[in-house]
């Protein structure tokens, strides 16, 4: 499943497929009407500095966009 893919890669340590889906979770929220998704205070605490400084701002970010993405699954 896409969602649980794109989780993933912003758990993994490979910092481009983070970003790229970082990018998808952007579009799906802005483009496609995901309201919850269009959040751009969680969109933005989802960044690659924080998720290797394993930051509890990003954790929680993480496991909210989890949430959200996951739902309907």
């Amino acid at each position: 499943m896409v969602q649980n893919f794109l989780l993933e890669c912003l758990r993994g340590d490979d910092e481009i497929r983070f970003n790229k889906s970082r990018d998808v979770l952007m579009f799906w929220g802005l483009h496609l009407g995901e309201q919850a998704l269009a959040n751009k205070e969680l969109l933005k605490s989802l960044n690659w500095e924080d998720a290797t400084a394993n930051d509890p701002d990003f954790r929680a970010a993480l496991e909210k966009v989890g949430k959200i993405i996951t739902r309907r699954s």
